[in-house]
This record gives C-alpha cells, structure tokens and sequence, in this order.
C-alpha cells in the first residue's frame, strides 16, 4: 500500500526534508531526535526537520545542528 510505496522511496532518499509532523509518519518513535536517528538508521545521510518560523534542526552522524528561524521579506509567495 501507501506506507510500503512511502518506505521504498525513503530507501532511495539521500537528504530527507521532513516537517516535524511528518518525520513521525515515517518513524516509529515518539520524539524527534530518536525518529531522526531512526531514518539514518534506514541509510539516509541526512535529516532535516523543517519548524518553519521556528527555525530547522540537521541531523546527521555526527549529531545535531539546530538553526534558528529568521524574518524575511516576502516578495512573491507562488510556489511556496
């Protein structure tokens, strides 16, 4: 189904890009950094989960980056 077709692709992927909500789609476990090892764990090199305002947090196997959010000037929001 939808889950086995979602696990394949996520066994191609190099750079995951998950909001916070969606990494948990993908992982058994029930907070973010152990849901994020958990992807590495499936051979992705990277996990980057997106907070929007709130910045973004990188994981990789040599740990853990969390960047802060930061005010723009939006211009033009198609394809956003």
């Amino acid at each position: 189904g939808m889950r086995d077709a979602l696990h394949f692709v996520l066994s191609k992927t190099d750079v995951f890009l998950p909001s916070g909500p969606e990494l948990f789609t993908f992982a058994e476990a029930t907070d973010e950094e152990s849901a994020a090892r958990e992807m590495l764990d499936r051979g992705i090199s990277a996990v980057v989960v997106k907070k929007g305002a709130q910045g973004a947090v990188h994981y990789d196997r040599s740990g853990r980056i969390a960047s802060p959010g930061f005010v723009v000037e939006e211009i033009d929001p198609t394809g956003a």
